[in-house]
């Protein structure tokens, strides 16, 4: 099976699990980034979209880190990535539904 796992900062330390594992139960799997920790670089390049960041506020991981002044909101929309990247390799290895309730 040939299966790539992509992932942002957030579910970077669970996506090296995922990778890890799979590697070695005999499975080719490409990691489609990230590909360091580096929480700041989800975000660079988009001031074209008229997006600005309130560093602070992206550090400190609250619900808006848009710069107050900005033309775009940025919202964080909690989620439990590495149940959503276990729902995704399932698929790809079709291995069925993995199931767990999600706490945010």
């Amino acid at each position: 099976m040939h299966a790539g796992i992509p992932s942002d900062h957030g579910g970077f330390d669970v996506k090296q699990g995922w990778l890890a594992q799979l590697r070695a139960t005999g499975h080719e799997v490409v990691d489609c980034g990230a590909h360091s920790l580096v929480p700041d670089d989800d975000y660079e390049g988009l001031g074209f979209l008229g997006i600005e960041l309130n560093e602070p506020r992206n550090r400190e991981n609250a619900p808006v880190i848009s710069a107050q002044n900005g033309r775009v909101a940025v919202r964080i929309i909690r989620t439990d990535e590495e149940l959503m990247i276990a729902r995704s390799v399932c698929r790809v290895l079709r291995l069925g539904a993995v199931n767990k309730s999600v706490e945010v």
